[in-house]
């Protein structure tokens, strides 16, 4: 079921690269499925490094801003 569903959202948002991530990242960041069993290995990476960047970049924000 897991992996129909992903292969679903594949094929509606693999051309559009930044929706498919913003789903990935969603999902990432929930619990439930912060595993990301549905992706291989490279693009659980990916979606891991773009949410340690995103953090860095609030954390120098706050910094900045003093909170």
């Amino acid at each position: 079921m897991k992996t129909k569903i992903s292969t679903d959202l594949e094929k509606r948002y693999n051309p559009n690269k930044d929706a498919f991530m913003l789903l990935n990242t969603s999902s990432y960041l929930d619990p439930r499925f912060h595993r990301l069993i549905h992706l291989d290995r490279d693009q659980h990476q990916e979606v891991r490094e773009r949410v340690k960047s995103e953090l860095m970049v609030i954390a120098e924000a706050m910094r900045k801003t003093g909170r």
